[in-house]
Order: structure tokens, then sequence, then C-alpha cells
């Protein structure tokens, strides 16, 4: 597993930084340097968008002095770059957004990665059943009251994590958008996390193993990221087409756990090998009556 080593350089005291991992928000995967994600469709498209290099600070989607007045500092359709121009690129409407698989109606723990921790409140938000992922996200496209409201939640390696039940009856694409609010400071942030819904389940969603949805990234707790690609992939061409290929749909990168997607490999392995064992048994049955009546 390569690991994008994070040095650990002199933090500001008044500020904080992070992102939500699981489920994993486009900031944090279309990062140049994740390697399970930036190289999707979606996220070179991102990088495209956003000259500069700003993805690489992809902990760093914060506005100051918001006091609350979300829909003031951040306007319709610029809501997953924080209403920030150096990350227009994150609000592409587009179907082939990196996603998480999850069970509408179980429990989750989230988790948020602070690479600088602070104290603060987390306010999350699902999009309503009508979404569309082809329109740049509004507020409007929001339930208008959130689903998780949760303060100080404990950290834990590395990352603030709480559990709270998914909202029941959704069904395919959607988007979780989190606020996060240092309690102490005065930033925000936003971000915007791009789901798949499975059926119903009671009970808790399936978690990657620790660690797992950070492959190619590692995090040193009060360090700040610092880039180590020498070429941003915002010099990469985007992939024709990739908004509404099927392929491109099919192909979006999954949380590791994903159980069912494992099973489905070792079935078509499994039946695959069967079907070999019958011909090479049918094929040396034929040969044997050949023999006899030769």
């Amino acid at each position: 597993m390569a690991v994008l080593a994070l040095s650990i350089t002199p933090a500001q005291p008044s500020y904080a930084h992070g992102a939500l991992w699981n489920p994993i928000s486009r900031a944090a995967a279309c990062a140049p340097d994740n390697e399970r994600y930036s190289d999707s469709p979606a996220c070179v498209a991102a990088q495209n968008a956003t000259p500069g290099g700003a993805l690489d600070a992809w902990d760093n989607l914060r506005r100051k002095d918001v006091n609350g007045d979300h829909r003031s500092a951040v306007p319709d359709g610029q809501l997953c770059g924080a209403g920030l121009e150096a990350y227009r690129g994150l609000n592409l409407p587009r179907k082939d957004w990196p996603a998480t698989h999850l069970h509408e109606g179980s429990l989750h723990t989230f988790k948020f990665l602070a690479t600088i921790p602070h104290k603060g409140r987390f306010t999350l938000y699902i999009t309503k059943d009508d979404y569309d992922p082809m329109e740049p996200l509004r507020w409007s496209d929001l339930e208008s009251e959130p689903f998780a409201d949760v303060t100080d939640p404990e950290l834990i390696d590395s990352a603030y994590q709480f559990e709270s039940r998914l909202p029941s009856g959704k069904k395919g694409r959607h988007v979780i958008f989190t606020i996060w609010e240092n309690t102490t400071l005065p930033d925000t942030y936003y971000f915007c996390s791009d789901i798949l819904f499975w059926g119903g389940r009671d009970t808790l969603s399936e978690r990657p193993s620790p660690g797992a949805a950070t492959k190619g990234i590692g995090v040193a707790v009060g360090g700040r990221p610092t880039p180590s690609t020498p070429t941003p992939k915002s010099t990469r061409p985007v992939t024709p087409q990739a908004q509404s290929s099927p392929t491109a749909l099919a192909s979006v990168a999954r949380v590791p756990g994903d159980g069912q997607g494992r099973m489905a490999v070792v079935l078509a392995g499994m039946l695959t090998t069967a079907a070999a064992a019958v011909v090479l048994v049918l094929s040396f049955f034929i040969w044997r009556q050949s023999r006899r009546r030769a």
C-alpha cells in the first residue's frame, strides 16, 4: 500500500482541519494522492476544474465568521465546494462521483478524519427523494431537517466518530451534506459525501477495517497535508462522456469492506473454475469413447 506521508508543520493554534472520511467526502476522495479514488473520471474532472492544486488541501474547505448563516455564506450550486472558488471543481454535477454504499434506515458509524483536531458540532443533511445528481446541489435539494446533529464526538484513531441512523426510504444515489462548526473557533467546514443506497436493513452498515478507507493517505494528527505529487491531476485530460457513460457509473469506487462486491467476485471465480472443469471432463470422456471405437 502506497502511503502519502503528511508532514507535521507548525500549525497555527486558531485553525482546525479535517474531512468526512466515512462516508468519504468528494474533497477527501479526490485528494491527488488518494490512490483509491483520485484517478476516477469525476475526480480527474474536479482537478481539471480546480487549477492551482487546491485539492491538495483536501481538509481545508472552511469559511470564517459564518455564525450559523450558512445559506448566505455558501450560495446555491456551490455547496460541495463550500462556496470557495478554489474548490469549484467539487460542485460539478455528475453521476459518477466515488460513492459509499450504505443501507437506508440502518445505523452507521460516521468518521470525520481530523488532521488538526478541534471540537465542534457536526450537522448532517440528506438530499430529498427527487434529487438529481446532474444538477448543481442547492439548499432546496436537502431535507429541511438534519438526520444527525452531534456536538463534540469522541476522537478515535485520528477521527471524530459517532453513530447515527440513516434516513429510511432512500434509494439510489444521494448526497450527505455535512456542516462542521468549530465551537471555539470562527471556522465552519462544508462537505459533500456521495451515497449509493442498498435496501433497508436494521443492523449496522458494513464498516471498513481501521485505516482501510484511507488507502493512499497517511495522517499525522496535528499536521497539515503536504502534497507529494510532482504533477497535479489538473493537467490530465477528462475521459470523454464521463458524466453519462454506463461503464463509468458501473466502475464507481466502493468503500473498502463492501462484502457484496467481494462475494460477487468470489462467486464469479468459482463459476469460471467449475465451467472449466466440466469442459475438461467432457473432453476426456469424448477422447475415451473415440479410442474405444478405433
